[in-house]
């Protein structure tokens, strides 16, 4: 892999850093090791310096849509938001009933938000994707036991990869559906962990 490297310094350590698509703002969830303080802090590259961010403490899983706008969770609430690089816009939703949400993942035009969330108790996890004002909500997977996890879309929009387990730190399976849903099936079958699914850039 060829390209720039920098390095921010922080107190505590960083983890889910997400770059904004022009390359001049990383979103970082600061934390530090007894788990007493953990927020999100917005990095200037360019500058490089730490900016002021209205983000929510409770804001986590981040991704930068094409345009530059943001979308998070917010466990402090239950909800999912899409913000600016720097300033919240009125823009969040929650589902009834359904809350730990995670892996957000905007649609390559936009349209589209792909989440994780967990309904009932601890023991199911499900795909969904939604607009970004929070209508029109569709699940995409189902089950009322086991993991679907880490989705991504395709370059085209038209298929979604993610991950699917039974219990959590065991092997489990790589699957592909299309954007609807529809057509799942199981691509990848894994001995060991496993790592968030990745598309190349010609799908």
């Amino acid at each position: 892999v060829v390209g720039t490297r920098y390095t921010a310094t922080l107190d505590g350590y960083g983890t889910q850093p997400t770059l904004s698509p022009s390359g001049d703002h990383l979103v970082i969830m600061q934390s530090f090791p007894d788990g007493t303080d953990r927020w999100p802090v917005l990095y200037d590259v360019k500058a490089d310096e730490f900016l002021t961010t209205t983000l929510p403490a409770a804001a986590s899983y981040f991704d930068y849509a094409p345009s530059g706008k943001l979308a998070y969770a917010n466990y402090e609430d239950d909800s999912i938001s899409s913000a600016s690089s720097s300033a919240p816009i009125p823009s969040f939703f929650s589902v009834s009933d359904h809350y730990a949400y995670g892996d957000i993942g905007w649609s390559p035009d936009e349209t589209w938000l792909v989440f994780t969330a967990r309904s009932g108790g601890m023991d199911a996890q499900n795909i969904y994707k939604v607009h970004p004002d929070g209508s029109g909500l569709v699940q995409l997977t189902s089950g009322d036991s086991g993991y679907n996890d880490s989705p991504s879309w395709s370059p085209d929009g038209s298929q979604i990869a993610y991950i699917s387990y039974d219990e959590y730190n065991q092997p489990g399976e790589m699957w592909l559906m299309d954007a609807d849903g529809l057509n799942s099936r199981s691509a990848v079958t894994m001995t060991k962990g496993y790592v968030p699914p990745a598309w190349s850039p010609d799908g």
